[in-house]
């Protein structure tokens, strides 16, 4: 996908381009994303009934995790997590561990991880044992996205 300025935002070049209006989930990530009447997405919805039945049920997000777990199981993997090798995702992981899940672990390597971020990744997929698939950035451009972030 190439991206170029406009108004002083980054753009997608793709005109069927489409954002939820409530949250980041967009056509690039997924293309197979479906929006209402209006520009809510698909997963908002999944969202808002996981909510509602976890609220209705008093259950804990272990209970959601599995109920997730159980309407994909058929699935190599039951759920995607990105992982920054922070304490946030990496704690994320471990429930997950915990609960049982197989994820597909994604990080995304801008050129600015820590030698901690990457040791805590390394440590905790070998106790998971979970598949890591990383994303590694053409560095001269995404210094030219932080660049025009920076400028706008």
């Amino acid at each position: 996908m190439h991206w170029h300025v406009i108004s002083a935002r980054l753009e997608p070049m793709n005109s069927d381009y489409q954002i939820c209006t409530r949250c980041v989930a967009d056509t690039i990530a997924d293309p197979d994303i479906y929006f209402d009447d209006d520009g809510v997405c698909c997963y908002c919805y999944l969202h808002g009934q996981l909510e509602e039945n976890r609220s209705n049920e008093n259950l804990t997000c272990f209970d959601v995790l599995r109920q997730v777990q159980e309407e994909c199981r058929d699935d190599e993997y039951d759920c995607l997590i990105g992982i920054s090798g922070g304490v946030d995702s990496c704690f994320v992981t471990h429930l997950a561990y915990e609960a049982g899940m197989r994820p597909l672990v994604v990080h995304f390597d801008n050129g600015w991880n820590s030698e901690l971020a990457v040791d805590n990744i390394k440590r905790l997929l070998k106790k998971t044992e979970f598949d890591l698939h990383t994303l590694v950035v053409d560095w001269e451009e995404f210094v030219d996205i932080q660049r025009s972030f920076f400028y706008a």
